[in-house]
C-alpha cells in the first residue's frame, strides 16, 4: 500500500539518514567481503597452479606435494573463517536495517496521531534526532548517555560517530596515523568523492617534517606522496613546499598560518565532513532542520526590529476620577511597560540566543491572520470579540466575563494588576 504524499515526504526529510546509514554500511562490509574474497581466491588458485604443475612431472614425490596441500589446506580454512565472520557481520547490517525498517513502520502506519504507541514513536524520534545533533557536534559522550538512558542504542549511528571519534582524537593529538589508515580503508569511495582530506593530512605531515627541522626527511615524504598529485592540485601544495626556503620561525604571515597549530583543528572539521559525506549523510542535522523550520514559521517581520515594545500602550481618556492623577497614570504606564518586557520574553524569535539564529530565515508566511486572547488562547472572532482596557491591553469577551466574575464584577488586568469596571472595556473592530 503506498503511502501519502505528505509522509513519504516527512519520511524521506527526517529519516534519510534512519535508514540510509545501516544501508552504506552494508554495502561497505559487502564490498570489503568481496575484494577479500577475490584476493584468498586468487592466492588458492596460484597454490593449485603449483600443484598442477608438479602432478605433470612423470614422477611425483609426495615430500614435494605435501607442503603445497597443507599450504591449499590452511588457506581454505582460514577463506571459511573468513567468509563465516563477513556475514556474520553482513547479517548484522541487515538486522539493523530491518530493525529500523520496524520502527519506521510504526510512525507512518495508519495508527490514529493520538495513539499512545505513536505518541511514544514521536518521543523516541525526537530523542533519535537529538542524539544525532550531538554525534555530530562532537558530545560523543552526552550522545551515548542519552542513547543508554533513552534504550536508542540500536536506532542511532552510534557506530560510525565511534570510529571517527578515535579518529578526531588522534588529530587532536596531532597523529595523522588513525586518520591515513581510515582513508586508505575508505580510498575507493572518497576518490569517487574527490575528496581532498588525505591530501591535507600528507600536507600536514610535511610541515611537521618541515617544523622538525628535517627537511632532508620532508624532501622524501613529498616526492613519495606528491608526485603523482594532478596539476590542478599544485597550487595548493606550491605555498606548502616554500617551507623549504624559510625558516619554521619566519615572520612571513603566510608561512605563519601554515605553521599554525590551528590547522589541526581545521583537519578535525574536513574529517566530519568527509565522514557525513562518505555515509551521505546532510551537512545540516535534522535536529539544525526542525529548529530553523520552527523558528521560522514562528517568525514576523517585527521580531527583526531588536529592541522594539511589542505591546505598545495605547492612551485612552480617563473615565474614573480613581485613575485620573499624573502620578496614577505614570504609574500604571510603568506597571504596564514591565509587563511588556516580561512578555516580550513569550515570543522564542524575540529572545536575545534565538535572534541570532533566525537573522538569515525566511519570515513566516501568514495569508490570514489570526487574533488570539493572550489571557485564555482562545482565539478573537465574532462569538468572543475583543475588548480593550483603558491601560491598552487587549483581552476576550469570554476572559473579561471570567476575571471579572472571580474578583466581584472588577476587571483585574492579568499584565498590570490595575482594576477597572467592565463598562470601561471598549469593544475592538477589525478593519
Amino acid at each position: 500500500m503506498a503511502l501519502p504524499t505528505d509522509q513519504m515526504a516527512e519520511l524521506w526529510a527526517l529519516e534519510h539518514s534512519t535508514l540510509k546509514v545501516p544501508y552504506e554500511v552494508l554495502n561497505k562490509k559487502f564490498r570489503m567481503t568481496q575484494k577479500a574474497l577475490d584476493r584468498d581466491v586468487t592466492r588458492i588458485g596460484d597454490c593449485l597452479n603449483e600443484m598442477e604443475k608438479l602432478l605433470r612431472n612423470p614422477v611425483v614425490n609426495a615430500n614435494d606435494l605435501n607442503p603445497w596441500t597443507i599450504q591449499l589446506e590452511e588457506k581454505l580454512r582460514a577463506l571459511q573463517e573468513k567468509l563465516h565472520d563477513n556475514v556474520k557481520q553482513e547479517v548484522q547490517a541487515m538486522d539493523a536495517i530491518n530493525t529500523r525498517i520496524d520502527h519506521l513502520k510504526i510512525g507512518v502506519g495508519s495508527v490514529s496521531s493520538e495513539c499512545k504507541e505513536k505518541q511514544c514513536w514521536r518521543q523516541t524520534r525526537i530523542e533519535r534526532i537529538l542524539v544525532d545533533y550531538l554525534l555530530r557536534s562532537g558530545y560523543y559522550d552526552i550522545a551515548a548517555a542519552v542513547a543508554e538512558r533513552c534504550n536508542i542504542a540500536h536506532l542511532t549511528n552510534m557506530a560510525i560517530f565511534a570510529h571517527a571519534r578515535l579518529v578526531e582524537d588522534s588529530l587532536k593529538r596531532h597523529e595523522t596515523g588513525p586518520c591515513l589508515d581510515w582513508c586508505y580503508e575508505n580510498r575507493s569511495r572518497l576518490r569517487r568523492l574527490k575528496s581532498t582530506l588525505e591530501l591535507k593530512v600528507r600536507q600536514q605531515d610535511f610541515i611537521e617534517l618541515v617544523r622538525m627541522g628535517d627537511k632532508l626527511a620532508a624532501v622524501r615524504y613529498a616526492t613519495k606522496h606528491f608526485g603523482s598529485v594532478d596539476l590542478a592540485t599544485w597550487g595548493q601544495l606550491m605555498p606548502i613546499l616554500g617551507l623549504l626556503a624559510f625558516h619554521p620561525a619566519s615572520n612571513c604571515e603566510r608561512y605563519k598560518s601554515i605553521m599554525s597549530s590551528d590547522r589541526w583543528d581545521e583537519l578535525v572539521d574536513v574529517f566530519r565532513c568527509e565522514n557525513l559525506r562518505l555515509y551521505q549523510l546532510g551537512v545540516y542535522s535534522v535536529f539544525s532542520t526542525c529548529l530553523q523550520c520552527g523558528i521560522s514559521a514562528i517568525k514576523t517581520p517585527r521580531c527583526m526590529l531588536g529592541n522594539y515594545d511589542p505591546y505598545p500602550v495605547v492612551s485612552f481618556p480617563q473615565r474614573s476620577p480613581t485613575h485620573g492623577s499624573d502620578d496614577g497614570q505614570e504609574n500604571a504606564i510603568r506597571q504596564s511597560r514591565l509587563a511588556q518586557q516580561q512578555l516580550q520574553q513569550q515570543c522564542p524569535t524575540c529572545t536575545d540566543e534565538v535572534r541570532l539564529l533566525s537573522e538569515q530565515l525566511p519570515v513566516a508566511h501568514a495569508s490570514q491572520s489570526r487574533l488570539i486572547c493572550p489571557y485564555s488562547g482562545e482565539p478573537l472572532n465574532e462569538n468572543n470579540p475583543p475588548f480593550v482596557l483603558p491601560n491598552g491591553f487587549v483581552y476576550g469577551q469570554s476572559s473579561l466575563l471570567a476575571i471579572a466574575t472571580q474578583n466581584g464584577g472588577k476587571m483585574v488586568c492579568p499584565r498590570t494588576r490595575q482594576s477597572f469596571s467592565l463598562k470601561e472595556a471598549d469593544r475592538v473592530y477589525i478593519l
